[in-house]
């Protein structure tokens, strides 16, 4: 028996080791995701957003066909 639970202490210990990396990456990977939207668009992603919203507007509109182009 003291056999046996020295292999149940050992597979414990290393899923609580798992768990505990598997979440250390986690909050990792939380903390960088929330870095890349915590700033505000820059100027040239706020002048493209504003295109994207005319062609948008005018595509609803009718006033502009759907075939894909450049951005003017």
């Amino acid at each position: 028996m003291g056999q046996r639970m020295k292999v149940v202490h050992s597979c414990c210990f290393w899923q609580i080791l798992k768990d505990r990396i598997r979440r250390q990456q986690n909050r990792g990977l939380l903390v960088r995701i929330n870095a890349a939207y915590a700033d505000e668009p820059d100027a040239e992603e706020q002048t493209l957003h504003r295109k994207l919203e005319r062609q948008h507007r005018m595509i609803m509109e009718g006033e502009l066909s759907m075939e894909p182009r450049e951005l003017e």
